[in-house]
């Protein structure tokens, strides 16, 4: 029997009183975990650039060349069957052709003749990939990297290394930012915006700053 006072029932006490503390410390550190991941979970009101492509508005990219083309000669039965895959092998069948003569033209900057255009409102290209390595969503300008006058396979090769680089930096490509652009061509180029082909050059890129409203998690 525990008596007060007792040296033993001192000490009963305080290994009680150091459960409750240690227990209590816990419960507060969960209540705190739980309320951090509330605060960032729970999607907030954000703005968001609004880019368009010959008045045709999109979110996240938009192609003129070897991707648009994939596009265009991939078949819906074919993409059933193998999914993002389908593209890849469209690509390979077409890197085998001289590409297309494009011309762009931006405010501000120079001339530029390429085979191949890639324009971002964002990060990311097919898939997970940063591409567009100083894009922001909510910047007020749109991410051009310009492939100059080189082949199909070239091309192929140059996308793996810009996917897997930290910058680009790199003689056949030309990268710059600007709010609008024109892309044309003396042949029938297709255009592709968010993956859907909206037909062909010339086409004039906009963006509309704060276009867009958007719930994202902070």
């Amino acid at each position: 029997m525990l008596r007060r006072g007792s040296g033993k029932l001192n000490c009963w006490l305080g290994k009680q009183r150091g459960k409750d503390s240690s227990e209590l410390s816990r419960l507060v550190a969960m209540e705190r975990s739980t309320k951090l991941l509330m605060v960032l979970l729970v999607p907030r009101p954000r703005s968001a650039c609004l880019p368009s492509a010959n008045g045709k508005h999109f979110v996240q990219l938009a192609g003129i060349g070897l991707d648009a083309q994939a596009v265009k000669e991939t078949s819906v039965a074919f993409k059933r069957s193998f999914g993002p895959l389908s593209y890849l092998v469209s690509a390979a069948q077409i890197a085998s052709r001289p590409p297309p003569h494009l011309v762009i033209e931006s405010k501000g900057a120079a001339r530029i003749e390429g085979s191949f255009v890639l324009i971002g409102n964002g990060r990311l290209y097919g898939g997970p990939f940063p591409f567009f390595k100083r894009a922001l969503i909510d910047d007020g300008l749109l991410d051009v990297v310009v492939f100059k006058r080189i082949g199909y396979l070239d091309i192929i090769r140059y996308l793996q290394d810009v996917i897997f680089s930290s910058s680009i930096s790199m003689p056949d490509l030309e990268y710059f930012q600007t709010k609008r652009v024109r892309v044309s061509s003396e042949e029938e180029v297709p255009v592709e915006v968010d993956g859907e082909l909206i037909g062909n050059c010339p086409v004039e890129f906009r963006v509309r700053e704060r276009g867009l409203r958007v719930l994202a998690p902070i």
